[in-house]
């Protein structure tokens, strides 16, 4: 997940953005993500875990880039849809956060 600029600059790149400014962003994003993560799986079974937010955080953004597919297959009477995952504008709202970049692309911020 990363911060999205608001002036379409290019979306995956930290351009002329004071570095605080970046990390308050940061942390602006991180604590909506963990939110979502605590309303999807409580924040008691998390705190249990804490070894395991990383690969949720990326489950999560690998839910949201492929969001639109999966709802397709799924049945629409199906009770799979009725879950905090499928019905929280939140977690649809942490797509534009979504970033598919590779470690070779220098000009990413990576957290």
């Amino acid at each position: 997940f990363d911060w999205m600029f608001d002036e379409g600059e290019d979306r995956s790149v930290k351009k002329g953005v004071p570095e605080e400014d970046y990390d308050e962003k940061k942390k602006e994003v991180n604590a909506e993500v963990e939110e979502v993560l605590n309303c999807i799986f409580t924040h008691e079974r998390l705190e249990k875990f804490p070894t395991i937010h990383r690969f949720l955080e990326v489950g999560l953004a690998s839910f949201l880039i492929h969001s639109k597919t999966i709802a397709e297959c799924i049945p629409s009477t199906s009770t799979l849809l009725h879950l905090p995952l499928f019905t929280m504008t939140k977690v649809y709202k942490l797509k534009q956060h979504v970033r598919i970049a590779m470690p070779w692309d220098d000009h990413y911020k990576y957290f």
